[in-house]
């Protein structure tokens, strides 16, 4: 079994820190080969994303996606902002930031 080499970044997005880390090459199969990418909210720590509710999300994908998009961290921040124009987020990022306020 061969050792995974993840690329690891780190975005701000919404004010959120979030760990990116990908691996272009997951499964090294010829004929099917997935990339694998994982998220991680790391400030706030595990706070949700409009991806996933528990700040953590494992993603796997055709590596020609991410390239297409720009790149991991471009891929990622298209993903977020898509999934944060529906209601339940942008509520829930409302309600976030009236806390702050108070």
């Amino acid at each position: 079994m061969r050792e995974h080499r993840y690329d690891i970044y780190h975005i701000d997005w919404r004010g959120i820190r979030i760990r990116i880390t990908y691996e272009r090459n997951w499964l090294a199969i010829k004929g099917y080969n997935p990339c694998h990418l994982t998220l991680t909210s790391e400030v706030p720590a595990r706070c949700p994303l409009p991806l996933t509710e528990t700040g953590f999300l494992s993603h796997f994908t055709d590596p020609a996606l991410v390239d297409e998009a720009g790149g991991p961290v471009a891929f990622v921040i298209a993903a977020l902002d898509a999934a944060a124009s529906s209601g339940n987020w942008r509520k829930q990022e409302l309600d976030t930031r009236q806390l702050v306020l108070f």
